[in-house]
């Protein structure tokens, strides 16, 4: 009996201390986790995206991503290339935009434009745009707007 009970013992032992730590073994592991995510979204953030390489499907595509999910792209480096256009908000300011057409043309999206500084060019004018990818949510839209915005080239 004496040998039965050491034996339920030393494996009640081993099951506590094997539970014991395993919970830092998790906790340690979600933790690094947490960092390796963090640490690559702080990088991705910092990296410029360029999209002007983009064929037209493929951009129009990852922009109505951004239209979608505006808070993955958020303070993210990004160049563009669409051609440039002047219009109203609904209360009547004058905005900037690059309009972004899709391959057949048939559908645009965009992004405001907010200049850190320079001019922009003649509207209906093709060029590409470099700036920080923020967005403003509204009761029926997201805006995408290109915050320190600067022009990078004037095509045509």
């Amino acid at each position: 009996m004496k040998k039965l009970s050491k034996a339920v013992l030393i494996c009640i032992s081993v099951l506590l201390f094997a539970c014991s730590a395993k919970p830092e073994t998790v906790q340690e592991a979600e933790e690094t986790t947490e960092k390796t995510e963090e640490t690559a979204e702080t990088e991705t953030k910092d990296e410029l995206q360029d999209l002007t390489y983009m064929n037209g499907t493929m951009l129009y595509s990852t922009v109505l991503n951004m239209v979608s999910d505006p808070v993955h792209y958020d303070g993210q480096k990004m160049r563009v290339r669409g051609y440039f256009a002047i219009g109203r908000d609904p209360d009547g300011n004058t905005v900037y935009g690059c309009v972004i057409p899709d391959a057949t043309a048939c559908c645009k999206q965009g992004f405001l434009i907010h200049l850190a500084e320079g001019e922009f060019p003649e509207e209906g004018q093709w060029f590409d745009v470099e700036g920080t990818f923020r967005y403003e949510m509204k009761q029926f839209t997201t805006d995408l707007i290109l915050e320190d915005a600067r022009i990078i080239q004037i095509i045509g």
